[in-house]
């Protein structure tokens, strides 16, 4: 595994500018670890399907796919050249035997992917967890979790808390410390009921309107 991460860690490297902003281009092995620290953590949920929306330059997305061995991961990115990046990545690392590249928003990735079709849904430094809730919740099925990467603050919000409208139950928070975060946490959301049939809403509207 050591070495697939390493490659994937020369991947990025010699890739295209601005996967990683200019301060962090000098901690991606921090980054990857980063994505392998809530490895076990989804590996205890026992997943066969994974998807991870807002992939960018691949973290958590392709670490937990190589710590993962036995899980078919989605990568959702909608900018077209980080997607074509990813899929370079998956192609460099042969793993695209059970790893797909979806260039597209995470709303409209319940049409290829289906809906509460994978087990786990995942996102790191994406939005804040009530709008990554609502990307991932329609893609999670009953029975499964969704796991954010987030900071103890951003999970002790009031609108983090069982939602109904998601299907979603009480979540539970994780420390998952890191080399990149001290105090980095686990927000671990369990998919206990059905969905509604609205989410995903359009385009922009989480982002834009989150769930109070």
């Amino acid at each position: 595994m050591k070495q697939l991460h390493d490659r994937y860690l020369q991947a990025v490297q010699s890739g295209p500018d601005g996967l990683f902003s200019r301060g962090d281009t000098a901690r991606l092995a921090d980054h990857i670890a980063d994505g392998v620290a809530g490895a076990a953590v989804v590996r205890s949920l026992n997943p066969t399907s994974l998807v991870d929306v807002g992939s960018g330059g691949g973290i958590p997305g392709i670490p937990l796919a190589i710590e993962l061995d036995d899980v078919d991961v989605h990568l959702v990115e909608s900018l077209g050249w980080k997607a074509e990046f990813l899929l370079a990545c998956v192609r460099a690392l042969d793993l695209e035997s059970r790893v797909t590249v979806h260039g597209l928003r995470a709303e409209e990735a319940i049409t290829p992917i289906g809906r509460a079709a994978v087990d786990v849904g995942t996102a790191r430094a994406v939005a804040p967890p009530i709008v990554v809730a609502e990307y991932l919740a329609p893609l999670v099925r009953e029975g499964g979790h969704l796991v954010l990467w987030t900071t103890a603050d951003h999970a002790a919000r009031d609108e983090v808390r069982p939602r109904p409208e998601l299907g979603l139950g009480e979540p539970d928070v994780v420390p998952a410390p890191s080399p990149l975060r001290d105090q980095g946490v686990l927000l671990v959301w369990p998919r206990t009921g059905p969905c509604e049939d609205r989410f995903p809403r359009r385009v922009g509207v989480a982002a834009k309107r989150p769930l109070r």
